[in-house]
């Protein structure tokens, strides 16, 4: 008696128990592996913790669980989630989504919908980022528009020039933007490949140290032309680099800048190895100022960059380590940063 007594006990107990796990696999699978420095999603946890817990759940568990990612790889989560709610909530994932993992949920959401309506949406998803008053939230809206455009433009590089100018219509600010624009978005989805889900290191666009700014040059804006070499820049550092963060590599992608013909896109290219220095928040000041020195031997370039990281941390929110930054440099009048409140 006492053994159907404790068999049925483990029946009700085990039975309710092994169906809960089948539905939840997330809590034995991690959503994050690594290849060649960039993360690997694993959209499969996060549409199980959807179903479970819902949109805002998922956003919330996990930004917490990427927390010690870096600022790229915790963006590219973001596109992981913006898949799976875009596929659950449609353009409405727009809210669920807000300004979490750097704009990356949101970016992914409007990718998609555009990639899916096609160009009889754009007006309605234009519309829907004129709706943000900040103009920060506005500008990352428009980036996300431009990871559609390239999405659905399959990523022929015969179109560039024709997607650039769509841009032009969507965002109108001049200078262009460097992150919070159409052309950035567009710039970053045709070297990384987020709408295809594919963000897996050796994924994306195949780029050489030959001549990796040879696609800005088939562009007729110089405008166009200075987006487009500064995302070259950390597409290279993470495709042919693995994202490393020493002397030798900033060295190299310096080496590749000093090979752009015109001055005004060279500075273009320091602006975007300063950015990419900054946005590491395991670097240093000290680190940054050697690494800003490595990329160029032009005093000149140099003060460009470490302005630059400057600006970074800065838009990051620390201003006191930029402070800092300029710091390392008050010594020498020729490359001292101008006051952290004054960097452009």
């Amino acid at each position: 008696m006492r053994r159907i007594y404790w068999a049925a006990l483990a029946f009700v107990v085990i039975v309710p128990l092994i169906f809960f796990l089948s539905q939840h696999t997330y809590l034995f699978i991690r959503f994050d592996t690594y290849s060649h420095g960039h993360i690997v999603v694993n959209e499969k946890v996060f549409d199980d913790y959807y179903k479970a817990y819902g949109g805002e759940a998922l956003v919330a568990y996990a930004e917490k669980e990427g927390a010690a990612l870096t600022p790229a790889n915790f963006h590219a989560t973001g596109h992981g989630v913006g898949e799976i709610l875009f596929e659950h909530e449609g353009l409405g994932a727009v809210v669920t989504c807000g300004d979490s993992f750097e704009w990356g949920c949101l970016h992914q959401v409007m990718g998609r919908a555009f990639a899916q309506s096609g160009t009889g949406a754009i007006v309605a998803l234009i519309k829907q980022c004129e709706s943000y008053n900040d103009v920060k939230k506005r500008g990352q809206c428009e980036h996300g528009l431009g990871h559609g455009i390239m999405y659905a433009g399959n990523y022929d590089d015969t179109k560039f020039n024709e997607m650039m100018a769509q841009c032009d219509a969507i965002t109108t600010a001049h200078p262009v933007p460097w992150n919070d624009s159409c052309h950035a978005g567009l710039m970053m989805e045709y070297n990384e490949h987020f709408m295809t889900m594919e963000y897996e290191g050796q994924n994306g666009r195949p780029v050489t140290t030959a001549d990796p700014f040879s696609i800005c040059d088939t562009l007729s804006s110089e405008a166009h032309k200075a987006i487009c070499i500064f995302w070259v820049v950390p597409w290279v550092h993470g495709r042919l680099f693995d994202f490393r963060y020493t002397t030798d590599t900033f060295a190299n992608l310096g080496a590749l800048c000093a090979r752009v013909p015109d001055t005004v896109l060279k500075k273009d290219c320091l602006q975007s190895i300063g950015r990419s220095i900054g946005i590491n928040t395991y670097t240093t000041p000290q680190q940054a100022l050697s690494f800003c020195v490595a990329a160029s031997a032009d005093t000149g370039f140099e003060r460009i960059c470490i302005e630059r990281v400057a600006q970074t941390y800065l838009d990051l929110g620390q201003a006191a380590r930029a402070k800092e930054m300029c710091g390392q440099v008050s010594n020498k009048p020729d490359l001292a940063c101008r006051r952290s409140d004054q960097v452009q």
